[in-house]
């Protein structure tokens, strides 16, 4: 009997450790996000309230939080501020999770959507394309927001004559109105 009980003992120890272990590498890699984002983003305040929403948001979603945080690093590098950062990662972490995806999924999707947002020169029909591909119906998206159909939406796009950074804030507005809370239900359901 004695045994048994060192032996859990030992285990509730190690359990503990390696949940303060865990512990002081999240708080190392939200200094470390921090000190980047501080930088990047010319004010600590603004990099502060980043890593903190990030931080909060994580256990309500599926998603690791160096997975979060690095996504960040990049959304800021890709010239966004922290509001448009958070914004962008919550919403599509949304849309990927009714998708069934996971974090290499809303690393892509983010990244993606913020190529279609800087790109220019008719380069949306490409970056639709392959939002499409992923299974979100991009184009009948940007039809219910403009009023036309899906394929005059395609042919917009496949002729240069769709504002790239226009078309990621309707995406973004319509993604929001479809998936919002997916992340969060996706998250309750994994944690069953």
């Amino acid at each position: 009997m004695k045994h048994i009980m060192m032996i859990l003992c030992l285990l509730l120890l190690t359990g503990n450790a390696q949940a303060v272990s865990r512990h002081q590498d999240d708080e190392q890699l939200k200094q470390g996000t921090y000190e980047v984002l501080a930088r990047l983003l010319k004010s600590e305040v603004d990099a502060a309230s980043l890593v903190k929403s990030l931080s909060d948001y994580q256990p309500r979603s599926p998603y690791q939080l160096e997975t979060l945080l690095s996504l960040a690093q990049k959304l800021v590098v890709a010239k966004f501020s922290a509001s448009d950062t958070y914004t962008m990662i919550v919403v599509c972490g949304d849309a990927v999770a009714a998708l069934d995806g996971d974090d290499v999924g809303l690393g892509r999707l983010a990244l993606q959507m913020a190529g279609l947002r800087n790109s220019h020169d008719g380069e949306a029909f490409y970056y639709l394309e392959w939002l499409d591909g992923v299974g979100l119906p991009v184009w009948d998206m940007l039809a219910e927001a403009t009023g036309k159909k899906a394929s005059q939406m395609r042919e917009l796009a496949r002729d240069g004559r769709l504002k790239e950074d226009v078309v990621c804030s309707i995406l973004l507005k319509q993604f929001y109105s479809k998936y919002e809370g997916m992340a969060e239900i996706v998250a309750k359901k994994r944690k069953k």
